[in-house]
């Protein structure tokens, strides 16, 4: 049996989780708009805790991956979804059943949602196959307008304002 740990995210994970978020992005992602920064995001849900959460993953107490979930009331349901906006496992560590173990963990830790929803790669054809095993469904075409990057918008949090925070 895999010695596997979900947890929040700290702000000591951020250099590990962050190289995670890079390989990610760069496997993936056809048009490189943004670099997304996850003490960026670790500072909004800090702040804003109702938002979402980052869980990481540990096995064998070395961070191998992370997910980013994010809680977003649906109309069509009546409750908030939980929208994986991101799922990341190292390359090494896949295949050992950290996926399945990860959405059993999530099951029974946000049983009350009533859907999950992701979106994949279309050339991820690994993770799609995967996700199809366990339940999802394609559902639709998302579309993406950027208005302006995020760094723009938002105030900066110091990385010493968030130690301590979780």
């Amino acid at each position: 049996m895999l010695d596997l740990c979900f947890r929040p995210f700290r702000s000591t994970d951020a250099e590990s989780v962050q190289q995670l978020v890079d390989g990610l992005l760069n496997a993936y992602s056809a048009e490189k708009l943004v670099k997304p920064n996850i003490v960026r995001t670790f500072a909004e849900f800090t702040r804003y805790p109702d938002k979402g959460q980052i869980v990481v993953i540990e096995y064998n107490q070395q961070v191998v991956g992370y997910a980013i979930l994010i809680f977003v009331w649906t109309n069509e349901l009546g409750n908030y979804v939980l929208w994986i906006d991101e799922l990341a496992v190292h390359e090494k560590y896949r295949s050992l059943g950290i996926g399945k173990r990860f959405f059993s963990w999530l099951q029974s830790t946000y049983h009350s949602s009533p859907a999950y929803s992701l979106l994949v790669s279309e050339n991820n054809f690994r993770a799609r196959k995967f996700y199809e095993e366990i339940g999802f469904n394609p559902l639709q075409l998302q579309m993406l307008k950027v208005n302006h990057i995020a760094e723009q918008s938002l105030p900066i949090i110091e990385e010493k304002e968030l130690i301590g925070a979780v």
